[in-house]
């Protein structure tokens, strides 16, 4: 009994040291996780130099491009467009905000306009504006413009607030179980839209394209895929999701094993493919959070939104290191032998979960919301 009494005893005293100082134990964790995160980057960076550069080398350069670079200017600058753009905002895009909110006439006008450019990347718009009207600060005050006003009227409108509902929890082993495909596509996905955005110009220019034509590059590439959203989305409402997802990859894939396979086709031709791989492969995240999404209760969506946005995010991370690690073996033709080696893994990871469950039935799925992930 008193050995019984003296772990009780144990017990209860470490269970409310964990209690009042809950607080410190907590920074603790966070502090040790921070420390390790950086010692592994340290190592990593000794040990693969090529795939990655030891912290404090990184924390040099940012001193000396805080010292005597061009980071205080840039960011200098960038104070500078985003005060100009919030002035141009506060004067105007009010006034059409409302008028787009509360004049149902000029809203139908105005609505494919807003919704294509609250659903595209800001990034996009800068190779076609950049192209039309130069780089300069009016240029990037006009990107931001027409972003910010596509915005406004959506905060301004007029919607009925949707039903409150206690939020449920969805680990992320249990979201696997639940929808294996939807979960790795959205891995995909990451990997996939990171390696266009971040790699593509430096593939274009390793093709050796000019400043324009890297830009039109970047622009066909992003942009189609404000094409692809509503009927792929249309169609997946329709049929089985999976089979969807099959098509988009079986023809991304075909499309990037043709402009690796066909280095030397004419630009027009190249542009097309590159646009049709982009618009297809970037629809990815949204079929695959939709099919998620059918087979949870509302409750568990913003669980379980957390979860698939952190895959998301730990491919995107992934994508651009794997990308340029091949491109500097192999040179620009591993930018899409990369692209089309993901999509065709997931189409066969697809074809085989196609063997394992049956579709959702129709009238159990969510609809479909075109939608890209953003920081």
């Amino acid at each position: 009994m008193a050995a019984v009494g003296r772990i009780d005893s144990f017990e209860s005293r470490l269970a409310r040291f964990r209690l009042v100082n809950a607080w410190w134990i907590r920074l603790a964790c966070y502090a040790l996780s921070i420390v390790l995160l950086l010692g592994t980057w340290q190592a990593l960076g000794h040990s693969f130099g090529v795939l990655f550069v030891p912290f404090t080398t990184t924390m040099g350069r940012l001193w000396d491009m805080l010292q005597s670079g061009p980071l205080l200017p840039g960011l200098a600058v960038s104070a500078k467009l985003y005060g100009v753009t919030l002035a141009i905002n506060i004067v105007v895009g009010v006034i059409v905000g409302l008028l787009l909110a509360r004049i149902k006439l000029i809203a139908a006008a105005f609505e494919p306009y807003i919704y294509i450019l609250y659903a595209t990347p800001t990034i996009s718009l800068v190779p076609f504006v950049s192209v039309m009207f130069g780089f300069d600060f009016g240029s990037r005050v006009l990107v931001s413009v027409l972003i910010s006003l596509a915005l406004v009227p959506i905060v301004l409108s007029a919607q009925q607030i949707p039903e409150r509902a206690a939020p449920g929890k969805v680990r992320l082993l249990e979201l696997y179980r639940n929808s294996p495909l939807g979960v790795v596509g959205v891995t995909v996905s990451g990997l996939t839209s990171a390696i266009v955005f971040s790699m593509g110009p430096v593939y274009a220019r390793l093709k050796g394209l000019e400043t324009d034509a890297v830009a039109t590059f970047m622009g066909v590439s992003i942009l189609a895929a404000v094409v692809t959203q509503y009927p792929v989305g249309r169609l997946s409402d329709r049929v089985d999701r999976r089979t969807v997802i099959a098509g988009i990859c079986s023809l991304a894939t075909v499309v990037a094993g043709s402009i690796v396979a066909f280095p030397s086709i004419p630009n027009g031709a190249f542009l097309t493919l590159a646009g049709l791989f982009s618009g297809l492969v970037l629809t990815l995240y949204s079929l695959s959070t939709s099919h998620v999404n059918d087979k949870l209760e509302p409750a568990q969506m913003v669980a379980a939104s957390s979860a698939l946005l952190l895959m998301n995010g730990t491919g995107a991370a992934l994508g651009p290191v794997l990308s340029g690690s091949l491109m500097s073996l192999f040179g620009p033709r591993a930018y899409f032998a990369n692209l089309g080696t993901l999509t065709g893994a997931l189409l066969l990871f697809d074809l085989w979960r196609k063997t394992r469950r049956r579709p959702v039935p129709r009238d159990q799925k969510t609809p479909f919301v075109g939608t890209e992930p953003s920081a």
